[in-house]
């Protein structure tokens, strides 16, 4: 049976995501998420997603699997989940302290900043729990496919 080679994997992967984030820039989803996530963590994450690849492609193309480098990257795909689930926990707390006391319901000013602030808060929890959730997805199957010893 021949084996695919890793450093192979890693590059359609690569290409793959690169298609992938062309066609979410195209249809203004980056530029949203940008635009939405006054904390900036999606930002963090994106860095962390591209020196994690290039990591895995490293490895692949050194066919070092026993290296530290492998283990940090598993340890950078968990902290781009955590980011992930504290960005959702920020993104809470900013739709829950967003001016609630200063609404009034005979007041529909008030009632719509309240909305657009609390869509704010909402906009950051699910855009960063997104962004963290599939980035890690993304690193942890490439490092299983990458690093897979077919030897038993």
């Amino acid at each position: 049976m021949k084996v695919v080679k890793p450093v192979y994997i890693w590059w359609v992967t690569v290409l793959a995501t690169s298609t992938g984030m062309f066609w979410a820039y195209y249809h203004g989803i980056i530029t949203k998420i940008w635009q939405d996530d006054v904390t900036m963590i999606t930002s963090l994450l994106a860095i962390l997603f591209v020196i994690t690849m290039s990591l895995i492609g490293y490895i692949s193309y050194t066919k070092n699997f026993k290296s530290k480098i492998v283990d940090a990257c598993w340890f950078l795909s968990e902290q781009m989940l955590a980011l992930g689930m504290l960005g959702t926990v920020i993104g809470f707390i900013y739709l829950l302290t967003s001016g609630i006391t200063n609404a009034t319901v005979a007041d529909p000013a008030s009632l719509a900043a309240l909305l657009a602030n609390m869509s704010v808060g909402l906009g950051i929890a699910l855009y960063t729990n997104a962004t963290g959730i599939l980035s890690s997805l993304i690193t942890k199957a490439l490092l299983y496919a990458v690093t897979y010893d077919d030897e038993e």
